[in-house]
C-alpha cells in the first residue's frame, strides 16, 4: 500500500502501482460484467475487461524496456496514495451500482495516468505517451458508460 508520508518513487514502483491499479479495474470490470441482467451490457464491460488486461500487458512491457538506470531516478510530487485508496473504496462500497463504480474507477486511473505521465516523460518517452493513451481510452469508456445509463 502506498504511503501518504512516503511518496517517492521509481520509474518502476510507479509503473507497478499503475499496474495493481489496472488490474483492480480489470477484475471489477470481471465482476461487474458476470453480474449483469442484460446479457448485452455484460458482454460490453467484458469486452472493456480485456481492453484494460491488453493495457495492463503494455504497462507490464513499459516498465520492462525501461533502461534500468534511469528507472532509478525518483520521481517526487505525486500525491497517488489517496487516489489509490479511493479505488480501493470503490471496490469494497458499491453504493451506486456496478456501472457508476466503474465510471468512478476509470476516472481516478485516467487522472493517475495524467499525473504520471509528464513525471516519466525524460525517463520514458514511450512509456509517458502509453499513459496518455491510457488515460484517453479510461475516458472513452467513461462516456460509452454515460450512454448506457441514459438508456
Amino acid at each position: 500500500m502506498v504511503s501518504l508520508a512516503d511518496e517517492r518513487y521509481t520509474f518502476s514502483s510507479l509503473m507497478t502501482i499503475l499496474i495493481e491499479c489496472e488490474e483492480k479495474l480489470e477484475r471489477y470490470y470481471q465482476m461487474a460484467s458476470a453480474r449483469m441482467d442484460d446479457p448485452q451490457l455484460g458482454t460490453v464491460l467484458s469486452d472493456y475487461s480485456k481492453e484494460v488486461s491488453r493495457s495492463v500487458q503494455s504497462m507490464r512491457r513499459a516498465r520492462v524496456e525501461t533502461v534500468v538506470e534511469i528507472a532509478l531516478e525518483p520521481i517526487t510530487d505525486l500525491k497517488l496514495a489517496q487516489s489509490v485508496r479511493s479505488i480501493d473504496g470503490i471496490i469494497e462500497v458499491e453504493k451506486e451500482g456496478y456501472l457508476h463504480g466503474l465510471m468512478t474507477m476509470e476516472g481516478a486511473v485516467s487522472q493517475l495516468y495524467l499525473q504520471a505521465s509528464p513525471k516519466i516523460a525524460n525517463m520514458s518517452a514511450e512509456a509517458s505517451e502509453l499513459l496518455l493513451r491510457l488515460s484517453r481510452d479510461s475516458i472513452e469508456r467513461v462516456h460509452e458508460l454515460e450512454q448506457t445509463l441514459k438508456h
